[in-house]
């Protein structure tokens, strides 16, 4: 039994990731599309979560296009800054619901932009400064 170390450093074990284990797989791991423009973000979604899911890393919102065009078959969940790029997120995010049916999880403090991203097709958002940790909460919290 494979267990996951989630930021609050609680174990849980990996079969408790509804939708994401339950959901596509890509080499006997979940595979995550990550839209991030800060190298300290990528590298905490490495340590907490690269173990246990398959990260794919675009780091703006052309490379983001370009990585899901080619992957989106194989992806269980989509994390990205609900704010890279101003409202190109929104774009994107509309153009993942086209093709994608699995969890959308988006980082942003701003309502105004929530909003939109929830009428682009974004489900999952996180508020807190401490993103990775909410994150893996919003993984966990996801239904099968």
């Amino acid at each position: 039994m494979r267990l996951l170390r989630n930021a609050s450093q609680t174990r849980v074990q990996i079969s408790q990731l509804p939708g994401i284990i339950t959901g596509r797989k890509y080499m006997d791991k979940p595979r995550i599309l990550l839209v991030e423009d800060e190298e300290d973000i990528h590298k905490l979604y490495q340590e907490q979560l690269g173990g246990d899911f398959d990260i794919i890393q675009a780091w703006n919102i052309q490379e983001a296009f370009e990585l899901f065009q080619q992957h989106w078959r194989t992806l269980s969940a989509i994390i990205m800054d609900g704010l890279l790029g101003q409202l190109n997120t929104i774009e994107l995010t509309r153009h993942i619901r086209k093709r994608f049916n699995g969890p959308v999880i988006a980082n942003t403090n701003s309502e105004y932009h929530q909003k939109k991203l929830i009428a682009a097709g974004c489900q999952h958002f996180s508020r807190s400064k401490n993103k990775v940790e909410e994150i893996i909460r919003n993984l966990l919290k996801l239904p099968t």
